[in-house]
């Protein structure tokens, strides 16, 4: 990949009125979402641009040789 971009973050919304009450749901939030500030987040979203797929054999049987 070329071009990698944390584009979000990943982990629980709460409940606005009531973060005590637990997890409403997981959710991936967009970097600039408004709801974003309702999740506590534990990772990131990445979005990947410019991505070569390879055919790992193929990249197996060339570092062999």
């Amino acid at each position: 990949m070329r071009e990698p971009r944390i584009s979000g973050v990943y982990e629980a919304r709460y409940y606005p009125l009531n973060p005590f009450i637990g997890p409403v749901e997981d959710v991936i939030k967009a970097c600039g979402d408004h709801g974003i500030r309702w999740v506590i987040a534990s990772q990131l979203a990445m979005e990947l641009r410019g991505c070569t797929f390879v055919d790992p054999a193929a990249e197996l049987a060339a570092a062999r040789r």
